[in-house]
């Protein structure tokens, strides 16, 4: 019974390869009268980043002058017809940081998906880069993506996430009105004049030379992932003469149809996790018989589903969504695909167990109201590519229950949105292995669920000039954020030296995914909402302690020199004596307020210099060695009951004056109206491990 949360936002299970104001083509879009080159026009670097370039590293992208090549180019929908339509592709260059050492081939990425916008998602990364030391990095949106026009992105679907957040539907109706969705997208495209036959893989892998040309590249290096790693190998087919190297990361092969896999890859993947963990005794000691309680839980929650709280980060709207067995299955899918992720991963399992699905949650947040992905180039894409399979050869018996319950049924739906969606296929000779000696380097993760290892194996074999990498902890996508990491290197080097022989020893030294101990976490949803996406009652209680801090630091300055005042003051003016509770109130409203401050600084800053890791323990809590901080929580009230029983006892006394009275009173407040937020958020649980 999966929630549509799981139908539509978690990508259709069957074909995922997702990691997480169009201009239209029609009548109007004239065409030139005679083929022109490819150009390239400038547009505002703002508009193209306004969504990669946000959070704390913004500032990557703040300087005015910095080099940076932003704008669209302008190629024809279908490739045979050069006077014909035109479409836009969305284009950011990160310019070679070192300006005296400038390789002359730059590296064009090309994202998953398909539908995946490619400067989103790689112009931080490639910023901070090592490789773009040395060389220009290419993003492009690929047609039908992100901001390229028009833009194939089904609004239909994220409204009807939406509408539905807190909807239990079963698997049946799910993809009845998930397939009705993706009809009225396409019924809305068409209207609006777009050729949804013109977004396939060979036009795509076409744009890529369109794109060298338009920028006045000689060579280039691709990298490619996941649904990339398919459109890379379309550019080398016809062996070009620009083609200097090529990095396949997560392979799927063109002679492999992946959608009949699904089941069987996701339960590979999920073999090695449970392995993993019990051959770690710190995992298989907190989490033992992983695989058994991963099964109860799916179970169970297909009786009785719980729920979990999700947010939609572009309104901020809280959704209380139902969590089932399916949905949970789906979820766990879903987070295989992350290195960072993964050494939660039997934590989380644990706390399905324990009905604490804050971290799901969260997941449903990060993969369910993602509105990246352009679902209706991924048909396009696929349904051009990829239908040409018997839906029977999806049956999995020899896999877990769980992953062989919809293989078929969901293979079948594949073919039924594709039945509605209506493009032309691509001849068959698309699906033949790719013969090519150019040099090429392949990264694939040992628990990734859906491009498994032996697809890089597979494609390797027809590339006379290969060389295969497998981390062995990671998940889908082996290109870390991390300029030091391991991947970087291994990009580096090759694309420095291609031909030459690949010093891969930094592999040996990753081993199996770190997973997270029980003793090394604390438990504070509160955080992870903060670092992802906070709801709306999150950011009002946010936003209130923000001003009862600003009022009660007042404290700091005012009760200081309200004494100094007052001590002075006593020489000339023998005033009276108030009770000795009234006047310690006044010292511990002001060592809260400090101690307010300090808790409220650690609470948020420590997590995000420890979200800098390999796993997102934000999604769970804190890290353990922030047990210290969560004390404050506890000083800060027993100081505000110290404040409050001074204040009432001040009040009582004629020794306080009226002003005195009220803005003692307030600041009083401001202390428990605080403690009681920090009370909401669960910080006083967390020095014990939880709330």
């Amino acid at each position: 019974m999966p929630n549509p949360l799981t139908r539509l936002g978690l990508a259709a299970l069957t074909a995922t390869l997702a990691i997480a104001g169009a201009l239209v083509m029609g009548p109007g879009s004239a065409a030139a009268q005679t083929p022109t080159p490819p150009r390239f026009e400038p547009a505002d670097c703002a508009l193209l980043l306004a969504r990669a370039a946000t959070g704390p590293l913004d500032n990557l992208f703040s300087q005015p002058n910095d080099g940076l090549r932003c704008g669209y180019v302008t190629v024809p929908a279908e490739h045979a017809k050069p006077t014909g339509p035109t479409i836009k592709l969305a284009v950011v260059v990160l310019p070679a940081r070192d300006a005296k050492a400038v390789a002359p081939d730059p590296l064009f990425m090309l994202q998953g998906g398909p539908g995946g916008s490619t400067i989103d998602t790689y112009a931080v990364m490639m910023r901070v880069a090592a490789v773009g030391a040395s060389r220009d990095i290419v993003l492009f949106d690929q047609r039908g993506t992100g901001k390229s026009q028009p833009s194939l992105k089904c609004d239909e679907v994220f409204a009807y996430t939406r509408a539905n957040a807190e909807r239990l539907i079963d698997h049946a109706t799910g993809l009845r009105e998930g397939d009705a969705t993706l009809q009225a997208c396409r019924e809305r495209l068409i209207r609006e004049g777009v050729n949804l036959s013109a977004f396939d893989s060979l036009e795509n892998a076409a744009d890529v030379n369109d794109v060298r040309l338009a920028l006045g590249y000689d060579k280039i290096n691709v990298y490619g992932v996941s649904y990339g790693t398919l459109l890379a190998q379309h550019v080398m087919r016809p062996k070009p003469a620009w083609l200097r190297s090529v990095i396949l990361d997560s392979v799927v092969p063109a002679q492999t149809n992946f959608i009949v896999d699904v089941a069987r890859s996701e339960n590979r993947a999920l073999t090695e996790l449970f392995g993993a963990c019990a051959a770690d005794p710190r995992c298989n000691a907190d989490y033992p018989n992983l695989e058994r309680v991963y099964l109860e839980q799916i179970e169970r929650l297909n009786k009785t589903p719980a729920r979990a709280r999700a947010i939609d980060p572009t309104t901020n709207k809280v959704y209380n969504t139902y969590v089932d067995g399916d949905t949970l299955r789906a979820l766990v899918f879903q987070a295989l695909y992350s290195t960072e992720i993964l050494p939660l991963l039997p934590r989380m399992i644990y706390a399905a167990r324990e009905n604490d699905f804050n971290a799901w949650g969260k997941l449903i947040t990060l993969m369910s109201f993602d509105t990246s992905l352009a679902q209706g180039m991924y048909l396009s894409v696929l349904c051009a590519e990829d239908a040409d399979f018997n839906p029977a050869d999806a049956a999995s018996p020899d896999v877990r229950a769980p992953q062989a319950k919809y293989a078929v049924e969901d293979a079948k739906d594949f073919l039924n949105q594709c039945a509605t969606w209506k493009v032309e296929a691509l001849p068959a000779t698309v699906d033949q292995p790719v013969q090519s000696d150019t040099p090429t380097l392949i990264f694939n993760g040992r628990f990734d669920p859906i491009t498994p290892p032996a697809y890089g194996a597979t494609v390797a074999r027809s590339l006379s000039r290969s060389t295969s990498v497998v981390f062995p902890n990671s998940g889908h996508g082996g290109l870390r954020l991390s300029p030091t990491s391991c991947s970087q290197k291994l990009l580096a080097a090759f694309l420095n030296a291609p031909t030459s022989r690949l010093e891969a020893s930094c592999v040996d030294g990753l081993g199996a995914p770190a997973f997270l101990a029980r003793s090394e976490i604390l438990a504070q949803p509160i955080v992870g909402e903060f670092l992802t996406y906070a709801g709306q009652d999150t950011t009002l209680q946010a936003g209130l302690l923000g001003v009862l801090l600003l009022a009660v630091l007042t404290t700091l300055l005012v009760i200081p020199l309200g004494w100094l005042f007052r001590t002075i003051l006593k020489r000339h003016h023998p005033t009276r004596k108030p009770p000795l509770l009234a006047t310690l109130s006044a010292w511990s409203t002001v060592v809260a307020a400090g101690l307010l401050l300090v808790f409220l600084i650690g609470f948020l800053v420590l997590p995000v210099l420890d979200a800098g890791g390999d796993a997102y323990t934000f999604l769970i809590g804190v890290s353990a060695g922030m047990r210290p901080v969560y004390i404050l929580p506890w000083l800060i009230a027993l100081l505000t009951a110290l404040t409050v029983a001074g204040v009432i006892a001040g009040v009582a006394s004629p020794a306080w004056g009226v002003l005195r009275k009220l803005y003692r009173s307030a600041a009083a407040l401001g202390l428990v109206a605080a403690c009681a937020i920090l009370l909401i958020w669960g910080t006083f649980g967390t020095l014990f491990g939880g709330r």
